[in-house]
């Protein structure tokens, strides 16, 4: 499934508002440049001062747009977007249609009034966070690690109306619901995800198998991929 089927797929469920079945869930999923791009940046952000970063990605007619990486704390990120169309007279009849990203214009063009329609296809998809490095082992040669989901990341998934969530290390990772999520993970689902990090931490050789025995009942499927690279499934 190529990026622009993928974000249809995201927008026919959320106006269902049912979230789909595990068998419904691609196998792999292509992102294009530009996507990888609004990534990358979280990464690279994120690298200079180890500080979580946020960029969120919506659809507006027909087009999928994301938002400049949004600062947060060492240890977590909040972030609010806002996406809009405004419309501004002109002469002869015209307007300016404003398509607006966080109050920032990102498209502009010239329509005749009558052609303004009375709705707009727009909405929110989901949005990626990344997850500082962590140094273990030797000062003089560390090694370079990333920790998982944590537990308020997993939580806020199942808790809230969003359908997927990024994130990225130096990888990048998506969390998505079916019809048979949990509501929450509890104290024994925490110690879950730490087992996920803490195997990160030593080498992923057997992560995803971690992964997969760890989290097989909990009505979520993950992906994996390296940067640029085709997103694939792993559970």
């Amino acid at each position: 499934m190529n990026h622009h089927e993928f974000f249809e797929f995201l927008k026919k469920w959320r106006d269902y508002k049912k979230y789909p079945p595990a068998i419904a869930w691609p196998r792999e999923i292509i992102w294009g440049g530009a996507f990888w791009t609004n990534i990358k940046k979280l990464y690279d952000n994120t690298a200079v001062n180890n500080f979580e970063y946020e960029t969120s990605f919506f659809y507006a007619e027909g087009n999928i747009v994301g938002t400049d990486p949004y600062k947060g704390e060492r240890t977590s990120v909040k972030a609010g977007h806002n996406l809009n169309i405004k419309f501004i007279p002109k002469s002869g009849g015209y307007y300016d249609k404003q398509t607006l990203l966080d109050d920032k214009v990102i498209k502009l063009e010239s329509v005749k009034a009558e052609k303004i329609p009375k709705e707009f296809k727009l909405g929110f998809l989901f949005n990626a966070h990344s997850h500082p490095v962590h140094y273990l082992g030797d000062p003089e040669n560390p090694i370079k690690t990333y920790g998982f989901f944590s537990d308020t990341d997993i939580n806020s998934l199942l808790y809230g109306e969003n359908m997927v969530a990024g994130l990225v290390t130096d990888e990048f990772w998506l969390a998505a619901k079916t019809d048979r999520a949990i509501k929450q993970i509890g104290e024994v689902g925490s110690e879950m995800l730490q087992n996920v990090s803490n195997q990160a931490y030593a080498g992923d050789k057997y992560l995803e198998d971690v992964i997969r025995s760890q989290m097989q009942n909990w009505g979520l499927v993950f992906y994996r991929a390296k940067f640029g690279q085709v997103l694939k499934r792993v559970i």
